[in-house]
């Protein structure tokens, strides 16, 4: 378990000589010294390893990273790939083999990975093919990237466009696991 806590001042000198600043500390053995002046801000069931959402572009993520967010729900997260449909790319890192895909329900891109971290292969017979159903080390090396985000009220032959569009450059259907 992880107890994360923040510091009240912005900056303070602790008896070690040590300076805290005002951005969130772990709970170590400082505390003792401090102990009154912290301030508790989460407690987790699991180490945090994610800050706040990095933005779309800079969104990679692997198999247990994307459980950790789901089951912690962890809000600017939800509240970013909720809000957007779009494009994605799985990557098999085993063989380097690509699959896109769109996200084009009401939940957005936060919906379509709940849906594949939930069932293993999001309903794709590629994925199916490559990866089973439930072979879980085999799922561990899925890597999940944005390519393309677009607004909820986009039209769905729009979102179909450009997945085509992002299969035919990034040659998926040949060489990786999309079949349609």
């Amino acid at each position: 378990m992880t107890i994360t806590v923040g510091y009240p001042q912005t900056n303070r000198k602790t008896d070690t000589g040590k300076t805290l600043k005002r951005w969130p500390v772990l709970v170590d053995h400082y505390s003792e010294s401090i102990q009154s002046e912290l301030v508790i801000n989460s407690i987790t069931p699991v180490r945090l390893t994610f800050g706040e959402f990095p933005g779309y572009r800079n969104v990679v993520l692997d198999r247990n990273s994307i459980g950790a967010i789901l089951r912690l729900n962890l809000q600017s997260w939800r509240t970013a790939l909720s809000v957007v449909k779009g494009i994605y790319v799985l990557t098999d890192r085993d063989g380097g083999k690509l699959y896109v895909g769109k996200a084009a329900g009401i939940e957005g891109i936060w919906g379509r990975w709940e849906y594949y971290f939930g069932s293993g292969h999001g309903g794709n017979v590629g994925i199916k093919e490559a990866f089973g159903t439930g072979d879980e080390n085999r799922l561990q090396n899925i890597t999940f990237a944005i390519l393309e985000v677009m607004d909820l009220n986009a039209e769905d032959g729009e979102i179909d466009r450009r997945e085509t569009h992002w299969k035919q450059i990034l040659l998926s259907r040949e060489f990786g696991h999309n079949r349609n």
